[in-house]
C-alpha cells in the first residue's frame, strides 16, 4: 500500500498551528533541519510552501509508523545529498520509502514499503511552458505529432509529473534528462486526461537508464489547474489520507492550546 496526501500549504499549516498550539504553531511538528530548510527560503511564500512540504511527510510518515505525533520532530528523514552530503538529498527513513513534492499553494506527498521506492511530483499548469520544454522533458516519439500524443500544455505537463516522479523514485533527479524516458501508452489519448479517480499504473516503454528500468508511474486525481503523478517499484494500491486522519491522533493535552480542529471530518480512500 502507497499512502499519499495531497492538500495545499495554508490548509496543511493552519491545520497544524491549531493542532500545536500558538506559541511555535507548525513549526513544533518539524525537526530543526526542517526549519533550517526552511529559514534559508528568502520569499516568505518559498518558506511556508518548505515548511509544508517537510511537515506533510511526516504527518504521514508519522501515520504509517504509527508514530505519535507528538514525537514528529525527532522522526529520523536523511536528507543527505549523494554528491555533496548536505540535507537537501532524497528523504530517507528506515523502514519505508517516501517522496514530497509542492508546486504553487500545493503540496504532495506519498510513503510506501521500503522496496516500492516511490517518486512523486505536482505540478500547478502554467499559462506557458517554458522555452525547450519539449526538448528537454519529450522522447522524441511523444512530440512527432502521431494521433494521441501530448499536444496540449496539461498534457505535455502530466508526461513532465510522471518522469520527475520515476527521476526521484529511481535516485536519479533531473541528472538524468526525462527526454530519454518513454512512458507506455503513447498514442492512447486518454492516458494524459485527467484522472477523475483511481489509478492507472504504467510501465516504461523506454527508460533511458538502468537505473530507471521497471519503474511504474500513474498519474493521482489533484484539481484541474495542476497535474500529479506517484511512481514505484510496482504497482501498488494508493490510498489517499486526509488531513483530518492524520491528526486524529495528535495528544492536543501536550501540544495544543487552541483544541481540536473544528473542521467537518473526511475519511481516508482509495485513490
Amino acid at each position: 500500500m502507497i499512502d499519499l496526501l495531497i492538500t495545499t500549504v495554508d490548509e496543511l499549516l493552519d491545520r497544524a498551528d491549531g493542532a500545536a498550539g500558538r506559541v511555535r504553531g507548525a513549526r513544533a511538528l518539524v525537526s530543526e533541519v526542517d526549519l533550517a530548510a526552511a529559514d534559508r527560503r528568502q520569499r516568505s511564500d518559498d518558506a511556508r510552501r518548505t515548511l509544508a512540504g517537510r511537515l506533510g511527510l511526516r504527518l504521514l510518515a508519522a501515520a504509517t509508523t504509527g508514530l505519535p505525533l507528538q514525537e514528529l520532530p525527532s522522526l529520523s528523514i536523511d536528507r543527505s545529498c549523494d554528491r555533496c552530503g548536505e540535507q537537501h538529498g532524497r528523504p530517507r527513513a528506515a523502514g519505508m520509502s517516501l517522496s514530497s513534492s509542492t508546486s504553487g499553494d500545493l503540496v504532495l506527498a506519498v510513503v510506501g514499503p521500503a522496496d516500492a521506492s516511490v517518486g512523486v511530483d505536482v505540478e500547478v499548469v502554467p499559462h506557458e511552458l517554458w522555452r525547450g520544454f519539449d526538448a528537454y522533458a519529450l522522447h522524441p516519439r511523444e512530440r512527432d505529432g502521431r494521433p494521441g500524443a501530448p499536444t496540449h500544455i496539461e498534457e505535455r505537463l502530466a508526461v513532465w509529473t510522471e518522469k520527475e516522479a520515476i527521476l526521484k523514485a529511481a535516485g536519479v533527479g533531473l541528472r538524468l534528462a526525462p527526454s530519454r524516458l518513454l512512458l507506455g501508452g503513447v498514442g492512447e489519448a486518454q492516458r494524459w486526461s485527467a484522472p477523475r479517480r483511481g489509478v492507472h499504473w504504467r510501465t516504461l516503454a523506454e527508460s533511458g537508464d538502468a537505473r530507471t528500468a521497471g519503474m511504474r508511474s500513474t498519474q493521482v486525481a489533484v484539481r484541474p489547474d495542476a497535474r500529479a503523478a506517484v511512481a514505484a517499484t510496482s504497482a501498488l494500491p494508493v490510498r489517499r489520507r486526509s488531513l483530518d486522519s492524520l491528526l486524529r491522533t495528535v495528544d492536543f493535552d501536550a501540544l495544543a492550546d487552541t483544541g481540536p480542529p473544528s473542521h467537518p471530518s473526511r475519511t481516508d480512500s482509495i485513490a
